[in-house]
C-alpha cells in the first residue's frame, strides 16, 4: 500500500576521510568547509546552515558553507571525495547522493562507500502531494481516477532527478498503475516559484520534497484533504 507522505533520508555529514586527524586534540585550528549538494533555501541548506551555527559553538571555529548544486548532488561529492583528507571538509549528503545516483547515472567520479566516512544522521523529510486547487480532484481516490482517464496528460514536479521527491512520484506510479509526466526543476526553490495559476500549469500534481504549500498550492492529498490554509 502506497503511504502519501513516505520519509526519506534528508542529510548526513560526511567527512571526507580521514577521521583521524579529525579525532587530534588540536583539532579544528582554522574554519571547516560544509559542504552543501543543493541551492540555497532548501531542505538540505536549511539543515547545514542550523547545524553549522551549533557546529561553530562547540568547535570554537567558523564553518562555511559551500553550495555547489549540479547533476543531482553528485557535483558536490565529487568535490568533497577529492578534497584533502584533513577533517576541514565535511559533506551534507542524502539518500540520493550515497544510494540512488550510482544506479541513475552511467558514471561518478566518487565511491558512496569508500570515499566518505559517515558521522551521523542529522534529520529526515517526509514528502507531500499537493495539486492546484483547480484541479478537479478532492482526495487521492479522485486524483488517481482523473489521472487513468487522462493518461499521460498530467504532470507531477520534483526538485530534480532521481530525488526522493522523484522517486516519491514513481512510486506512485507504479503504485496506483497511473501515466503521469515527471517535471523536474533546478531546485526547490525553482519549483516554489512555478506559475501554478497559469494555465499551462493548471494540471499539475507535485510531489513536494519539504512540504512547500505556498502561493496556490493548499490542497494536500494523503488520502483525505489537508487544508494548509
Amino acid at each position: 500500500m502506497l503511504r502519501a507522505t513516505p520519509s526519506f533520508l534528508v542529510a548526513l555529514v560526511l567527512l571526507a576521510c580521514g577521521l583521524s586527524v579529525a579525532r587530534a586534540a588540536d583539532y579544528p585550528t582554522r574554519p571547516i568547509t560544509l559542504v552543501v549538494a543543493f541551492t540555497p533555501g532548501g531542505a538540505s541548506d536549511v539543515l547545514a546552515r542550523v547545524l553549522g551555527r551549533k557546529l561553530e559553538q562547540i568547535l570554537g571555529q567558523p564553518l562555511v558553507i559551500d553550495n555547489r548544486p549540479g547533476a543531482g548532488g553528485n557535483v558536490a561529492a565529487e568535490a568533497v571525495a577529492h578534497a584533502a583528507p584533513d577533517g576541514y571538509t565535511l559533506f551534507n549528503a542524502n539518500n540520493a547522493i550515497l544510494a540512488t545516483n550510482a544506479a541513475l547515472y552511467k558514471k561518478i567520479n566518487f565511491d558512496p562507500e569508500a570515499d566518505f566516512a559517515p558521522i551521523g544522521l542529522i534529520g529526515s523529510q517526509a514528502n507531500i502531494l499537493v495539486v492546484n486547487p483547480a484541479l478537479p480532484a478532492k482526495s487521492m481516490g479522485e486524483l488517481i481516477a482523473l489521472a487513468k482517464a487522462n493518461p499521460g496528460k498530467l504532470n507531477f514536479a520534483s526538485s530534480g532527478h532521481g530525488l526522493a521527491a522523484h522517486l516519491a512520484g514513481e512510486l506512485f506510479k507504479a503504485e496506483a498503475k497511473i501515466d503521469i509526466v515527471h517535471v523536474p526543476y533546478k531546485s526547490i526553490y525553482t519549483l516554489s516559484r512555478a506559475p501554478w495559476g497559469s494555465t499551462r500549469r493548471r494540471d499539475v500534481p507535485v510531489i513536494s520534497a519539504f512540504g512547500i504549500a505556498w502561493n496556490s498550492m493548499e490542497r494536500y492529498l494523503a488520502g483525505a484533504i489537508l487544508d494548509s490554509g
